[in-house]
């Protein structure tokens, strides 16, 4: 997303990442995909500057083929929480 979008295509982060987020959440009526009071506590983190080489066998999909195999990709996320609860952090998913 950070490179297709933001970088090649020159879409600004926050509306890149609205895309994403919020305005999806919207046509669909949810209340989420934002940090207002009353909403799931659903939060990405990521480095948007952090390199890395995809490995499509060492990714977390059951699928083992995808166009981003091998690709170095810049920006990367650390943790994710999802309804107040760490679900994944530091490359490994919590159960």
């Amino acid at each position: 997303m950070l490179d297709v979008l933001h970088r090649q295509n020159g879409f600004p982060l926050p509306e890149a990442l609205a895309l994403l987020t919020h305005k999806p959440a919207r046509v669909l009526g949810l209340l989420a995909g934002t940090l207002a009071e009353g909403a799931p506590a659903d939060v990405t983190l990521f480095d948007p500057e952090e390199k890395w080489t995809y490995d499509a066998k060492a990714g977390f999909s059951k699928s083992s083929n995808s166009p981003w195999h091998g690709q170095t990709l810049t920006g990367r996320v650390k943790t994710t929480i999802v309804a107040g609860r760490i679900v994944y952090a530091g490359g490994t998913i919590a159960v």
